[in-house]
């Protein structure tokens, strides 16, 4: 009846208590703590002079406690600061309606009003005031029989209304629609509620839950996720969530059956079984006819305040049937791994299964106690020591402590504390610090193990990291993508020996901080391929390190590929642009410019590509060591070809002035000296531009051959022979020989006897059909220049307008 005091009265306290009953007692505690500020008493009640035990009663009653309480407090109960003033004006309502229907007996209707609307007032939420309990009351109090009639009566008036979900009377604020009826009309429209899982999900208030004791033993934050079903699922949690807390509401299953559904899965999946799903689902039918109702009935502003309140308490219902029998053996059945787990009694037997479901899906879950870094997203800070601790492993991995020194202790230390020291992966070994597996006894072994055999598979092929960081994001580990985000890269730094790295299809030499940390930004840009390395590949590797002058070695790493991809490179980049570029070179020496060019794998370029070139494959070069000693032979051949490009360019050129442009066959010097005694007479002042620089650098004092061809060549098409490409051989020779007849013509030109007083001289070349080509060289002496500008003057008025005919005219005139 009333929330403090829930304890058995005694009937010892029950006497003293007189001449008030227990009921009244509270009431006016209550309304004197509401009401009188602590200045009025049980003795100020008593003492009232409205007070009086009424005739035939044994004790003071709530009618007598509600009339002190309207009477001494009245102003306040009417004035605005009233906090429960609508429930009073509900009472006086009531009250007054009584007065005009009943004005016969109306007192106990009164008393009736007075009870209920006081209980109502101060009572308890949960209490009952059906008819037992008033017919029980004022029947003790005053006497009153036959109340049944009476609560009926009030009801008939719509005075009071009975709840039938809360099974009590209380006071109606007064509506025309009868609820009962509107309620039962809309059960026969909805019969049915259609998806059961789909109603039920914005009830359910739970949505995460933690599992307590693997959390605190391994350090990683495990927390499952609820999901509501009809029938058993089977799917991996994915992200943040770890495990999965499958409800199945469907009354036509059966335990067996969901045993034998757990079994099937390895996922960290725990199974509740509801057996109350019928009840669930008539609950269901009742908020949904409830609101039915409401939404036909807007308007109706009381009825739709009450028939919330009839919503709300299927609601809470609903939550009992839900939330508060997830630990009853009566209304659900705990299931994981085929096995019905009868000791869930409470949340923390509970939470103790959820623990057991983790352990058995991630058994090889190492322990890892660092919250910066052991969660599914690191923060900002995190993620900067993160960063620092990379700088630190590729920097000062063979000092102590990984440099960190003295009492500093930032965060980036705490997780080289946590992770790389306590199992044992920066340790002493025979060689001094260095970074290793770890020790035997971390829990972190499992998981190096699979990192290896990753390893091992990629020997095939190249493999995104990221397939990687999604093995250990998944059973048996599920390790949280922040620790995944430092442990890929460590171990990738820890076994940087034994793969080649590539980021978006080029190959990474060499490691760094920088290149760890953007491995987490973006894992996708980045591939890795182990060494397949067996014997015949070790041979020819190790021919290639005698090629070069290096020793043998026993096992591949990565450092000794480079090792061995150094010199290639360089040899390559040393190639001037001709012969990187010209097809004039044997089909060996053009495979193999190609394959060093383009490679991006050291490992396929030395041992496929290199061989395809030379038109030899691994398994011929592997039959016997002469093989491999022909193989070593044809790359040295190809090698010196390559070296040869230009030499051989500078010779053909060199042939072609001899050949072409002298006419004589002599080669550098010769040539050389041949082309300054016939341009020796050349006055460069008076050289059109575009034969000066061919003029230059034909007569350059230059005493080697490449130097000096490569000079024509620029004098004559502005390149050097080092950027020479094919067409432009053909380009040079050309326009060198119609450059170098017209430098011989001035040659000429200018070697006639000059006149003291400067004679004009003329040369001209004219070719016939009849007379073939002729060659004359004119001069004539000064004084008789002006007879010359005249004559010309004369001719040119004589001349047409088209030029070809002038032209044509004039040579079959001379």
């Amino acid at each position: 009846m009333f929330e403090d005091h829930k304890a058995t009265w005694t009937k010892e306290e029950l006497t003293r208590l007189y001449p008030l009953d227990i009921a009244a007692t509270h009431a006016l505690t209550k309304g004197l703590q509401l009401y009188g500020q602590n200045r009025r008493s049980l003795f100020t009640f008593i003492q009232a002079s409205g007070v009086r035990l009424r005739k035939g009663a044994l004790a003071f009653g709530l009618p007598e406690v509600f009339d002190h309480l309207n009477s001494e407090f009245y102003s306040f109960l009417h004035g605005a600061f009233n906090p429960n003033r609508r429930q009073w004006e509900m009472i006086w309502s009531a009250m007054e309606k009584v007065e005009v229907d009943f004005a016969k007996d109306r007192r106990t209707y009164l008393d009736i009003v007075k009870t209920i609307g006081l209980l109502q007032l101060v009572g308890s939420r949960g209490a009952t005031i059906d008819e037992k309990f008033i017919s029980a009351y004022l029947g003790a109090i005053y006497g009153e029989v036959d109340l049944a009639a009476k609560l009926k009566a009030l009801s008939d008036r719509k005075i009071l209304l009975f709840v039938k979900h809360r099974g009590s009377y209380k006071l109606q604020e007064g509506t025309d629609l009868d609820l009962d009826s509107e309620l039962l009309k809309a059960s026969k429209r909805v019969e049915d509620i259609g998806d059961v899982v789909l109603k039920l999900a914005p009830y359910f208030r739970h949505k995460y839950v933690a599992a307590k004791e693997v959390t605190y033993r391994k350090g990683s934050p495990r927390i499952f996720e609820y999901r509501l079903s009809h029938a058993p699922i089977d799917e991996k949690p994915k992200g943040e969530v770890d495990g999965i807390i499958n409800l199945v509401f469907n009354s036509r299953s059966k335990l067996e059956q969901l045993k034998k559904e757990s079994l099937k899965t390895e996922e960290a999946i725990v199974f509740g079984y509801f057996k109350n799903t019928e009840v669930i689902v008539e609950t269901l039918l009742d908020i949904e006819r409830t609101e039915q109702v409401i939404s036909q009935n807007e308007d109706d502003k009381v009825a739709v305040k009450e028939l919330r309140t009839i919503r709300q308490h299927h609601v809470n219902l609903l939550d009992h049937y839900i939330h508060d029998a997830l630990y009853s053996s009566e209304a659900v059945q705990w299931v994981h791994r085929g096995k019905h787990h009868t000791e869930v009694k409470d949340a923390r037997s509970f939470n103790r299964l959820l623990s057991v479901a983790i352990d058995s899906a991630y058994p090889s879950a190492p322990t890892f106690r660092n919250e910066l870094i052991n969660r599914e997203s690191v923060s900002p800070s995190a993620a900067t020591a993160r960063k620092e601790l990379f700088n630190h492993i590729c920097d000062d991995w063979d000092k102590t402590d990984l440099g960190f020194v003295g009492t500093e202790f930032p965060p980036e230390r705490a997780i080289y504390t946590t992770l790389l020291r306590e199992n044992g992966i920066h340790r002493a070994g025979k060689e001094g610090l260095d970074l290793f597996a770890p020790s035997a006894k971390s829990t972190f072994t499992p998981l190096w193990e699979a990192c290896e055999q990753f390893l091992l598979d990629s020997r095939h092929g190249r493999k995104d990291i990221t397939e990687l960081m999604e093995r250990l994001a998944e059973r048996p580990f599920k390790l949280k993508y922040g620790l995944v985000e430092l442990w890929v890269p460590l171990f990738l730094f820890i076994k940087r020996g034994d793969y080649a790295l590539y980021r978006e299809g080029a190959f990474v030499p060499q490691l760094n901080g920088t290149i760890l940390y953007e491995m987490t930004r973006q894992p996708r840009d980045f591939q890795i391929k182990a060494f397949m390395i067996d014997g015949v590949r070790l041979k020819l590797f190790n021919k290639y390190k005698a090629f070069l002058g290096k020793d043998e070695v026993k096992h591949l790493t990565n450092g000794d590929l480079l090792d061995v991809t150094r010199p290639f490179l360089s040899f390559y980049r040393s190639l001037n642009a001709y012969t990187q570029s010209t097809q004039k070179l044997s089909p060996e020496a053009k495979a193999l410019r190609s394959a060093i060019e383009h490679a991006t794998d050291p490992e396929k370029t030395f041992f496929e590509d290199l061989p395809n070139a030379l038109h030899l494959s691994l398994e011929e070069v592997s039959k016997s060591d002469e093989q491999l000693g022909h193989f070593i032979g044809f790359l040295s051949t190809a090698l010196d070809h390559l070296q040869q490009a230009t030499p051989r360019l500078v010779d053909r050129l060199d042939a072609f002035i001899g050949e072409e442009v002298l006419a004589t066959g002599e080669r550098f010097p010769d040539t050389q000296a041949a082309i300054k005694g016939q341009l020796h007479g050349i006055r460069e002042h008076q050289l059109f531009d575009h034969l000066k620089p061919l003029f230059k650098r034909a007569l350059a004092p230059l005493d080697q051959c490449e130097a000096w061809v490569s000079s024509i060549a620029e004098g004559t098409i502005g390149k050097p022979l080092s950027k020479f490409s094919d067409l432009d051989e053909e380009l040079m020779k050309e326009r060198l020989l119609g450059m170098y007849k017209e430098l011989v013509n001035l040659a000429e030109v200018h070697g006639v006897e000059s006149d003291p007083q400067g004679a004009p001289v003329v040369r001209m070349q004219i070719t016939t059909s009849s007379k073939g080509t002729r060659t004359e060289t004119i001069q004539y002496p000064a004084r008789k220049k002006a007879q010359v500008d005249k004559l010309v003057k004369e001719l040119k008025a004589h001349l047409s307008a088209d030029g070809p005919v002038d032209r044509a005219a004039l040579a079959q005139a001379a």
